[in-house]
């Protein structure tokens, strides 16, 4: 089956909070729509602390709501470094709002000349029945 990748280089923007949350967010600026029918995501960025933007911004926070109506049911998100704090409050605010599966999940072979110390953060794995 053949995989269509979609790869952009986007400016971070500000989005205003959603209703029951109590911070702006950053993410990516969406000028072209995004295709329909996303069914995995790697969510790896925006990093925190860039732009001037406060270290504790939840800078992964955009993804579902930004990009909800082009996920498909059971969407795979994969969120790296997830046990950063900023990772974990990205997550409980989608909590909040999507009936969300959660699989943590580490890497255990590593590439050559690789150790421990070079992976610390392992990823989850969030599956979104109805984004």
């Amino acid at each position: 089956q053949p995989v269509n990748v979609d790869i952009r280089h986007c400016k971070i923007k500000r989005y205003p909070h959603e209703a029951g949350e109590q911070h702006d967010y950053f993410w990516y600026e969406i000028v072209e729509p995004l295709p329909d029918g996303i069914g995995m995501v790697i969510c790896d960025g925006p990093p925190t602390g860039i732009h001037g933007i406060a270290n504790n911004a939840p800078m992964r926070m955009g993804l579902l709501p930004v990009a909800q109506a082009s996920l498909r049911p059971n969407v795979k998100i994969l969120m790296d470094d997830y046990l950063k704090p900023e990772q974990d409050k990205v997550i409980r605010s989608w909590q909040n709002r999507w009936d969300l599966s959660i699989e943590v999940a580490r890497e255990k072979s590593y590439p050559a000349g690789w150790t421990d110390s070079n992976w610390t953060q392992p990823y989850a794995i969030v599956t979104v029945p109805q984004p």
